[in-house]
């Protein structure tokens, strides 16, 4: 094994066992897994990656965890392209939660389409933390 990827190793462990100093995510984005991304001590996340090429985030209008594909399409041919930023994400094009939610991620901030059917039709709001755990 490389020096470089025995110290990538090391800091990996050292990070996932002692998140006190600081919280270590694998960019999916990364084809080579070598990407560490590291928020600041009481930095947090408004994305994150879930599974099978999705991330997830709290929508605030319904109060539910929505998913994007980014990696692959979903079966209806959506796909979304994505900044790599967990603080300040973007993605494009809009994404469609059929018949509820039309909204735009970008720069960390949530921009719902007028005809949304929710409370925060037309608004652009701050895209919510996630909780740990």
């Amino acid at each position: 094994m490389s020096y470089f990827l025995a110290k990538l190793k090391l800091l990996k462990e050292k990070t996932i066992t002692n998140n006190k100093y600081c919280s270590l995510i694998l960019n999916p984005v990364d084809p080579y897994g070598l990407s560490f991304l590291f928020e600041k001590e009481g930095a947090f996340m408004k994305v994150q990656y879930f599974e099978g090429g999705m991330y997830e985030h709290m929508c605030p209008a319904c109060g539910h965890l929505h998913y994007i594909p980014v990696e692959y399409p979903f079966s209806n041919g959506h796909q979304c392209t994505f900044n790599g930023s967990f603080e300040k994400p973007t993605f494009n094009p809009d994404i469609s939660i059929v018949s509820r939610c039309h909204y735009f991620i970008k720069e960390g901030f949530i921009e719902y389409a007028p005809h949304s059917k929710h409370h925060l039709a037309g608004q652009k709001v701050e895209l919510p933390e996630l909780e740990d755990g």
